[in-house]
């Protein structure tokens, strides 16, 4: 960052401390462009252990988050809540927010339908940058109001991915993913979440056996809302493409259609 203010750093992508870009708004040298990404942050979930396995406690969890708290907090305010994974930027996007939106009063219930009155405890494993850090300070804050401890294990990269993505040795996990069409990743139970879901690989079936654009549409629209039924992950939100510019440089992405800062049109003003 002193870099790019000190003028030897031309341009900044994918720019992950939002806490710090009003210094760099507040320099005519600059210019801030915030645009629409493709990541998605998750509230990753073991499907495979208990009580997280039952659909009833990972619908209180859903309740028990204020997603736009954790935008504001984790991402100071750059950000959109979701309630699915899939890309708000698809024409097919539906809004599912309020499938599980905020209610704690609900999500106690649910936890008490579900066998739990009392709550339980639960660990989240979250790798190092800040937003996934913060998110899990304040999700942990928003569970204890519905009884639920979230102990915090901050790992490096290479633990998170021997521990969570590969050992599956995790209750909660929170993480980005930047394929928001990948369906098959919740298909396959062997998969870092373990899904196992019958109704959603149907559903998948209908969208892969979709022939028409009016039937895709019916059939991305059909798996966002099984996906906010059933929460084998919990959707926080979508991030914003944010990156820091000299002015005067042309031809810079604003939006992020996938996951890469593409140089090919880039030139100076004449």
């Amino acid at each position: 960052m002193a870099a790019v203010q000190a003028g030897d750093v031309d341009f900044f992508p994918l720019f992950s401390s939002p806490e710090s870009l009003e210094q760099f708004k507040s320099n005519p040298e600059l210019v801030v462009m915030e645009g629409a990404s493709e990541a998605e942050v998750l509230l990753g979930i073991n499907n495979r252990r208990k009580p997280l396995d039952n659909v009833l406690v990972r619908r209180a969890l859903a309740k028990a988050i204020d997603r736009k708290a954790v935008v504001d907090g984790a991402e100071f305010g750059y950000g959109k809540p979701i309630g699915s994974h899939f890309s708000t930027n698809h024409p097919a996007y539906i809004d599912t927010t309020e499938v599980n939106a905020y209610d704690p009063e609900a999500a106690k219930a649910l936890l008490a339908e579900a066998g739990y009155p009392e709550g339980f405890e639960v660990t989240i494993k979250v790798p190092p940058q800040g937003p996934f850090v913060r998110s899990a300070e304040i999700v942990a804050a928003y569970f204890e109001q519905v009884g639920v401890k979230l102990n915090i294990e901050k790992l490096q990269w290479p633990q998170w991915l021997e521990q969570v993505f590969r050992n599956h040795s995790f209750d909660l996990s929170i993480v980005d993913h930047d394929a928001p069409m990948d369906f098959d990743v919740h298909a396959n139970k062997d998969y870092f979440y373990g899904y196992d879901s019958q109704n959603y690989r149907d559903a998948l079936t209908a969208v892969k056996a979709a022939t028409t654009p009016d039937a895709e549409t019916q059939s991305l629209q059909a798996i966002q809302k099984l996906f906010a039924e059933e929460v084998p992950v919990i959707p926080l939100y979508q991030t914003r493409n944010i990156s820091v510019a000299r002015k005067g440089l042309n031809g810079l992405w604003k939006n992020m259609p996938v996951f890469m800062a593409n140089m090919t049109d880039v030139h100076w003003e004449n």
